[in-house]
């Protein structure tokens, strides 16, 4: 019985968070580009890019949020179009949550393309194509119709589920980077989710269509010396009104063998994130936790979630100078 009270409670406090959204993204936002804007497809410093990422959400509840990814992108013909690039990926995302074990699993294909406006300045835009399945065990769930008065559970429902769904989706999306010098550098974006407003029910009828996600994100990397760096960024996303802003810094410092990351976030009214990360060769690992600090506190006990982040970036083509955007 405790078990499920504290389900319901962590439940209302989530509905009652003004900065929760329907889609699912990840704390580590700067390590998992290509759920955050599709014009970051290909904009490597090297030739290719393979990422997965893992968030395990309210893990002292009894059925805790689980999500994870894997993507691979590429920066195409960068010797044969005068500077310019073109980027292609892949994303492939499932979550899972709740004790109805509702599952959104989506399938995405990334395309963009990378303007040299200049030396170290590009302009992109990118387009996302996405495959979307979302599945709800309902055997798993008890409805009001369900209990009797003496408190019994009958096992049928008069609850109108009409099974899982798809859908196909698009997404769009813009981003400006730019190298000033060897000390500092800045980028900025902007996508837009769901231009296609696909409709979500598991009712089987028209009666929900899914609102448009709007994102803003950038941060500027400063490197006072060859061994420190500063990477302040920030992500905004809104939907269906409902809105999240996030922001803070991280703090790499580099050895001749490895390079050492620290860094904290503000997700305004929700946690805060303190994250460490570890880059040796080519390979690029990130440990965050979220420290809830909302009203779900009182269920959670401040345990909020912790994300991993790893990614192997690799070079067919002499690497590029300086990296246009930050590293978490």
């Amino acid at each position: 019985m405790k078990r499920i009270l504290l389900l319901i409670i962590v439940a209302l406090c989530a509905l009652a968070n003004p900065i929760q959204a329907q889609d699912v993204h990840f704390s580590q936002f700067n390590a998992s580009p290509l759920t955050l804007n599709p014009a970051m497809t290909g904009n490597l410093a090297c030739t290719y890019r393979a990422a997965i990422n893992y968030r395990n959400q309210w893990n002292t509840i009894p059925a805790p949020y689980v999500t994870y990814s894997g993507a691979f992108d590429a920066a195409l013909w960068k010797n044969r179009l005068g500077g310019d690039a073109v980027g292609a990926g892949i994303l492939l995302m499932n979550d899972v949550s709740g004790d109805g074990n509702l599952t959104n699993m989506n399938a995405n294909l990334l395309l963009a393309y990378h303007k040299k406006l200049g030396e170290g300045t590009l302009l992109s835009a990118g387009f996302q194509g996405s495959f979307v399945q979302k599945n709800v065990n309902i055997n798993n769930l008890i409805f009001g119709d369900q209990i009797d008065g003496n408190g019994n559970i009958n096992p049928s429902t008069g609850e109108p589920y009409a099974g899982g769904f798809s859908y196909f989706d698009m997404a769009a999306g813009i981003h400006w980077s730019t190298v000033f010098n060897d000390h500092f550098s800045a980028n900025l974006g902007g996508a837009y989710y769901h231009i296609l407003r696909p409709v979500e029910t598991f009712l089987g009828d028209n009666s929900n269509r899914l609102d448009p996600r709007y994102v803003a994100h950038g941060g500027v990397m400063i490197a006072p010396s060859e061994t420190i760096n500063f990477s302040p960024s920030f992500l905004y996303m809104q939907q269906s009104g409902i809105q999240e802003l996030t922001f803070g810094s991280s703090m790499g410092y580099h050895l001749d063998a490895a390079s050492l990351y620290f860094g904290a976030w503000y997700r305004t009214g929700d946690a805060i994130i303190a994250l460490t990360g570890l880059e040796v060769s080519q390979f690029l690992f990130g440990f965050s936790y979220d420290v809830t600090v909302s009203q779900a506190s009182k269920a959670n006990n401040y345990q909020g979630a912790f994300e991993l982040s790893l990614s192997y970036t690799g070079c067919v083509t002499p690497k590029r100078r300086v990296l246009n955007c930050p590293r978490f």
